[in-house]
Parts: structure tokens; C-alpha cells; sequence
């Protein structure tokens, strides 16, 4: 179901937009808002007469099934029932506290009954709106410069100066003696928590992630998931230590405390230089598709700023526009507009705003017409004229003047796809020799040269020479390089293979081997060595939210491989963020589901993906490996277990190459080597990028000699980038005769900082990753 309110009502915003500007009570403003539709908003309304009030404002309409969920629109029986009233929606009118505040944050609690389409946590307090309420709270009254100079400027991240003094005193009780916390802890002593002192105390840069320590810590139940949680929970411990000055009884809260601590002294080690406090203010953004900068020498360098703390409620790099509003004299409201959101690169006032924003401080904005005439320095007069509809201008013919501007849509329109645009049925299959398939990827390449493509046909001769058993899998390769060739050049595959010439001495090659009947090479299946398949699709299974809920039991995960195996897939590479010394229910359900696997008896394959963005220790990995290498269910490649990772290489890439070594110390197979198959996914550092080229590929390669293979969480970007990076990534290490483990994702949905959507053709660009 498509649903549109103000299509189906045929209202607009903009009405809403004009009684706002003429209403004269919060009554009429608030009735104004009847004829609201999106986006949402949060209304703050103050008048002369000293009224104060807020508002929830979106028209969200009320479903009978969960609004989150896709509802059937051609049955009748979940069509949309009507919209949230106003009444309903999060509001209030002069407040006991005689002050409003707010700061993008959801003033109502999980108690509130209705689901406003908010990411998990938004709501409750943040950090931000709790140092609001801090500030605002008492019998203080604040001027125009007391807004400017006390709040607008105020840089305390209220939820780390809640937390720190209490993550001391557990560092104390516990007598930890890690030697970077210890020296974090030192060196933040002296430290009077406001962003402006950063630059004196480098090492304090790291506390301002409270964030992903608390998304393993296992608090969200109780606390509330993302930065409303944290702030909850910083908020209770607060009140708490200010009354006892001791720490928290509860180990799943102390445990946490020290994780944040090692977290961040891990983010800071080293010799910490003063943080970098200039930021880039981009002339166009190409966001969410990473798209390449337009114009990227046309950006500005800020000077130093003096709060990059997001957290805070100066927060610079968020700070586009501030307005103080004097309600007992207009004329004497201040305002201030950061540099750099006019895309003229002609206005003399694209930075004139550089001094006061990196001052915090504001200029004057009075809102009376001849106040505002009297600072004007430019003036333009618009007239309008009436439109008597799409029929009123005569057709445009050849010998017509050419508009002086018109429309160009920055990106066509969509057409439904013609038939003769779908791809055909694959014809043909990669081969599973290495050799034939590192040659393959050559050979199809788009731009390889003839010479090359010749070289390497030359060289899949001799592997079937030498090895007639290949010759079937040489003959499925070709039919699949001639499929992959004209498919792309007749426009129905989106990424291009190979060029006339290849597709000539491909036609030459089948023609040469004949149809035959030969075998493929491959292993027969009732061949005991045959402990695993080379190729196989594994779903990236998240441990910490089975399908069944945290109580989920082996019946449960049965029925999920059931799913899984109807729809091809091999098996599961389990996600665990958490093992048994914070989390462990992660090494609890991961025994569930290789459980689930043994019962049911029909080959699910298995393996663990050690997320290190979940604080693992290197013992836990030790344990993970142990615990089930010698499953029934295990996936092993040349008879070793495979481990994966999610990152984990660390920032200098000390971690990752630690890992290693730790790894080959611990499971040594008997003849000098690892008796792990270690495929992780290691970031690239330091230039960082989930959608790596060729440059960040070898460095990789070059940094980690000794890993068995690679795997690419290739998740974030469009179905064409993602094959690209696939592409040359398999390039890389499939042709270095490692093992290759691709990215092949329909969908991705980020949340809280990370909120990214990126649309990828479905199928077809699907289809793309896959065979690149």
C-alpha cells in the first residue's frame, strides 16, 4: 500500500506554513497545525503575552497492523483508519518549570502508546537536551547575551560528565590495573569536561563515544537502545553516586563503565596529537551514494574550531543556524547563519558568517520591517502573475524562443522495464578450479588487452591439457563468459563484461572443445574428503536478534535453517559481537543453532564472524574457535575450521596483525602453520572505506601477508559499486590463490549516526554483485 495524506486529502504543508505566520494565539497556531502533513517537526511556540508550548507535529496516519510493516492494500482489511490527533501527539502548554527547551530529542517515554516512525532510542532525553534542562532549571533569567554567551556557547557533554567520575570510582573498587586505562584516567584528572580544553588534554577526545560500548553492553532492555539510552542510564547513575559516591552495584553497568574506558584510551593510544579541529564544509554534498565530490577545491577549510563534541550544546559541526528572539522587543533579536549553505560561489556572503559562527557568537536580526529594511545592503522586488493552468501558454514550436530557464529533472524518469530489458537465464557456470576462475576474471574484465586476453586462453588450454577432467568446467566458463558478454552489450546487465574480441575467441574456444560429456572436475559427492563445498551462499546471521526473540530454543533455529536451506542457502556466518565475558547469551544461542544444525541432519554449514566492534577479547576468539572446530556442522576450507571477523585490525593495525599471531600460537596444525582458516573483513587504515578500489585492496593484501583469504562486508552502496569493489577484491585474492568471500546484499538500513539507505535495483543489481 501506498499511502499519501496529502494526496488523498488534497491538502499541502503550506497552509499550515501561512496560518503560522498570521496567527496571533497558541490557539489559532495550534489549529493551523491541523493542515500539517510532514516532514515532522518539533514545534517550540512562545508569545508576548509569556505563553509557552510545545508540539509533536506529523500527520502519521493509524493502522491497524504495525505502521512499520508493509500493509495490504487490496484486501480492505488493513486500510489506513484515520491520523494520530494532535491531542495524541507529545505536547504541553506552560510547563511548572517555566521553560521549555529542547533538542531533537522525543519528550515522552516507552510508555507512550503510538508509533511516531522514530529510530530506536529517540526518546527520552540526549545529552544534549539534558544539559538544557540543566542550564534552564532554577530561578536564573537569562538575557539575550546571557542565551548567546551561556548557553548558545555552553560545551559540556552532559552525559560524559555524568559518567566519568562514576567510571573513576569503579577503575578504584576493582583495583584495575590496565595500563592505558590507568593512564586515560590520569590523564583526564585535571580535566574541567568542556569540549575548549580538548586541545590541552588530547586523551579526552576519545570519552565523547559513549555510544557503541553501550550497544554490547546488554543495558538496552532497561536503559533504552541508542543515545536516549545511554543518557537514561547516565542520568540514574548520576543521582545515584552523588547520594552514595560509590559505584554501581550492577556488574552489567560496571562492566560497561570499564569498557568505555578501554574503548576509549584504545582510540587515543599512542602519542596523541591535539585533534585536528578544523572541519570541511563541502561546496555540494553527494550523500547517501558516496557519489565523487562535485567541485572539491571549491570547498572551505574552517579555521580551529573550539567544540567538535557533538554531544554538547554548542556542537559546531552541527550548528547551522542560531536565533535568539527578544519577545519583549523584536528589533533586539540576534541571529547567526554558519558559513558555506549558499551554493553561490559568487555571493560576497557565502563566508561572512565565518567569524561569528567559530566564535559562537551572533549578529543582530531584528523582525520588524523597518529594522530590517534599515541593515539591508541588497534589495530585490518580485512580482508574481496568475497561472491559469498547464493549457494557458501556447505550444512551444521550432521557430519559438527558447525559455530563459527551464526544468531539467537531475535524474530521468523511471520507465518500467520492457521485456527485451530483463536478462536471459545464465547460461554456462564459473569454474571451481582456481586457476581457470582467477583466468576467467582476466579475461572478462572489461579493458583487459587482447594480448592478455590471448595469454590467458593460451594458459586454460594447458590446465585441460594437463588435466583433461577440466575441460567441462573450461566449456561452462566460456558459455558463461558468452552469455555475460552480450548480455551486458544489449543493456540488460548492469555491469559490462569483456569486448568483441573476447566474445570471438570464446565462440572459437567452444567450438574447439565440442559439446561432450566429460566430467567437470569436480569431486563426487559421496567422496569422504569432501568435508565442505569450495563455494557456497552463506547468510550473515546477527546472533544477538534471532527471528524467535531472545528466548528463541532449538526448534526455533530448526525452523530458521528449514527457511534458509528452502531458499538456497548453504549456511550461516554467525555474527557474534559478544562471547561470555559481557554477553553471554552470544556463546549460549550460538550452541543453540549448531544444535539446531546437528538435529536436523541435512548439511547446514556453519561458521563465526567475531564482530570486533563488540570490545572481543583475544580469549574469547580462543574460545570460539574451540568450542566447536570439531562440530559435524562446522564450515572448514582444506580441512580447517574458518573463522571470519568483522573489522578488528585495529587503528594502527597492530590488532589485526596481534590476531594473527595469536591465532597461529593457538591452533597450530602440526607442520608449521595455522590450523585455522582465517578469512576476516580488515578495514583499510588509515584511509577507511566500505567501498575499497584497487589502492586499498593491495594495501590490505600487503599489510596482512598472512591471512588465508579475505571477506568483504560489502553493504554500504549501490549494487553497481558493490560489484565493482567485489569485482576487484576477488581480482585480488582469488587471483593470489586465497579464499574469496563476497558481499551479495539487497538492502541496507543503517540507524542513529549510521542511517544510510541505499537503493539497489533489487534483483538486478543483486545479480551483479553476484557475478562479479
Amino acid at each position: 500500500m501506498l499511502y499519501d495524506a496529502q494526496t488523498v486529502t488534497g491538502g499541502t504543508s503550506v497552509e499550515a506554513l501561512l496560518a503560522f505566520m498570521s496567527a496571533g494565539t497558541w490557539e489559532e497556531f495550534r489549529a493551523a497545525m491541523e493542515r500539517y502533513y510532514d516532514p515532522g517537526l518539533h514545534v517550540v511556540f512562545a508569545d508576548a503575552e509569556g505563553n509557552l508550548a510545545y508540539q509533536t507535529l506529523v500527520h502519521r496516519p493509524l493502522t491497524t497492523a504495525p505502521a512499520r510493516l508493509a500493509q495490504e492494500g487490496w484486501t480492505g482489511a488493513q486500510d489506513i483508519t484515520g491520523r494520530i490527533p494532535l491531542d495524541e501527539m507529545p505536547h504541553k502548554l506552560n510547563p511548572k518549570s517555566g521553560f521549555i527547551s529542547h533538542a531533537n530529542n522525543m519528550p515522552v517515554g516507552s510508555w507512550y502508546p503510538h508509533d511516531l516512525g522514530i529510530a530506536t532510542g529517540g526518546t527520552g532525553h540526549t545529552a544534549r537536551s539534558w544539559r538544557l534542562e540543566q542550564l534552564l532549571s532554577g530561578d536564573r533569567r537569562f538575557s539575550p547575551d546571557d542565551f548567546e554567551s551561556v548557553l548558545h556557547r555552553d560545551d559540556v557533554n552532559s552525559v560524559v560528565a555524568a559518567l566519568l567520575p562514576v567510571a573513576r570510582k569503579v577503575v578504584e573498587e576493582d583495583g584495575v590495573a590496565e595500563p592505558e586505562v590507568l593512564a586515560l584516567v590520569q590523564a583526564v584528572a585535571e580535566w574541567d569536561l568542556r569540549a575548549g580544553s580538548v586541545a590541552r588534554f588530547p586523551v579526552a577526545a576519545g570519552l565523547q563515544n559513549t555510544l557503541t560500548p553501550y550497544r554490547g553492553a546488554g543495558l538496552n532492555k532497561r536503559y533504552g537502545a541508542g543515545a536516549g539510552g545511554v543518557a537514561n542510564l547516565a542520568r540514574r547513575l548520576a543521582a545515584e553516586f552523588a547520594v552514595t559516591g560509590e559505584g554501581p552495584q550492577d556488574p552489567a553497568i560496571r562492566a560497561y563503565l570499564l569498557s568505555w574506558l578501554r574503548a576509549s584510551a584504545r582510540a587515543t593510544s599512542g602519542e596523541t596529537p591535539v585533534p585536528d579541529a578544523t572541519i570541511t564544509i563541502p561546496y555540494q554534498r553527494c550523500l547517501p551514494h558516496n557519489l565523487p565530490a562535485v567541485a572539491p577545491e571549491k570547498d572551505i577549510v574552517s579555521p580551529p574550531l573550539s567544540c567538535l563534541d557533538t554531544g554538547t550544546v554548542w556542537s559546531q559541526p552541527g550548528n547551522v543556524y542560531t536565533q535568539i528572539v527578544d519577545l519583549a522587543d523584536p528589533d533586539n533579536s540576534r541571529a547567526a547563519l554558519a558559513p558555506g549553505n549558499s551554493e553561490d560561489l559568487g555571493s560576497p556572503h557565502r563566508t561572512s558568517g565565518m567569524e561569528l559562527w567559530v566564535k559562537g557568537r551572533t549578529r543582530p536580526a531584528p523582525l520588524s520591517r523597518a529594522a530590517v529594511e534599515a541593515l539591508g545592503c541588497t534589495r530585490t522586488a518580485l512580482t508574481t502573475q496568475g497561472h491559469a493552468g498547464p493549457d494557458a501558454a501556447p505550444p512551444l514550436t521550432v521557430a519559438a524562443a527558447d525559455p530563459a530557464a527551464r526544468y531539467v529533472p537531475a535524474i530521468p524518469a523511471v520507465e518500467p522495464p520492457s521485456e527485451a530489458a530483463q536478462p536471459g537465464l545464465v547460461r554456462g557456470r564459473k569454474p571451481d578450479d582456481p586457476r581457470l576462475e582467477a583466468a576467467f576474471r582476466v579475461i572478462l574484465r572489461q579493458g583487459t588487452a587482447q594480448a592478455d586476453v590471448d595469454a590467458q586462453l593460451a594458459r586454460c588450454r594447458e590446465f585441460v591439457a594437463a588435466e583433461p577432467a577440466l575441460v567441462g568446467q573450461l566449456r561452462d566458463a566460456a558459455t558463461l563468459g558468452v552469455y555475460l558478454i552480450e548480455e551486458s552489450a544489449a543493456g540488460r546487465l548492469a555491469v559490462q563484461y569483456g569486448s568483441p574480441h573476447v566474445l570471438g575467441k570464446l565462440q572459437e574456444l567452444l567450438a574447439e572443445l565440442g559439446d561432450g560429456d566429460e566430467a567437470t572436475g569436480a569431486r563426487p559427492p559421496d567422496d569422504p574428503d569432501l568435508a565442505r563445498p569450495e563455494r557456497g551462499v552463506f547468510a550473515h546471521y546477527m546472533v544477538c536478534n534471532p527471528r524467535a526473540g531472545g528466548d528463541a530454543g532449538v526448534e526455533d533455529y530448526m525452523a530458521e535453517i528449514r527457511d534458509a536451506q528452502a531458499a538456497g542457502i548453504d549456511g550461516f556466518a554467525l555474527n557474534c559481537g559478544g562471547w561470555t565475558r559481557r554477553e553471554p547469551h552470544y556463546k549460549q544461542r550460538t550452541a543453540l543453532i549448531y544444535e539446531a544444525a546437528r538435529r536436523l541432519d541435512t548439511g547446514f554449514l556453519l561458521f563465526i564472524s567475531a564482530d570486533y566492534a563488540g570490545d572481543l577479547t583475544l580469549e574469547e576468539t580462543r574460545d570460539m574457535v574451540a568450542s566447536f572446530r570439531d562440530h559435524p556442522n562446522q564450515f572448514r576450507h582444506d580441512g580447517k575450521p574458518v573463522l571470519s571477523t568483522f573489522s578488528g585490525e585495529g587503528a594502527d593495525n597492530n590488532a589485526g596483525r596481534e590476531l594473527i599471531a595469536f591465532l597461529g600460537r593457538e591452533f597450530p596444525d602440526g607442520e608449521g602453520a595455522r590450523g585455522v582458516c582465517f578469512v576476516p573483513y580488515y578495514m583499510p587504515r588509515p584511509s577507511i572505506t566500505e567501498l575499497p578500489d584497487k589502492s586499498h585492496a593491495d594495501q590490505v593484501f600487503d599489510t596482512f601477508p598472512g591471512l588465508d583469504g579475505f571477506f568483504y562486508f560489502g553493504a554500504a552502496g549501490t549494487g553497481d559499486a558493490l560489484a565493482a569493489s567485489n569485482a576487484l577484491l576477488a581480482d585480488k585474492w582469488v587471483g593470489a590463490g586465497r579464499v574469496y568471500m563476497a558481499s551479495v546484499t539487497p538492502y541496507y538500513r543503517g540507524l542513529g549516526g549510521n542511517y544510510r539507505c541505499f537503493e539497489t535495483r533489487g534483483f538486478e543489481s543483486m545479480a551483479a554483485e553476484f557475478v562479479a
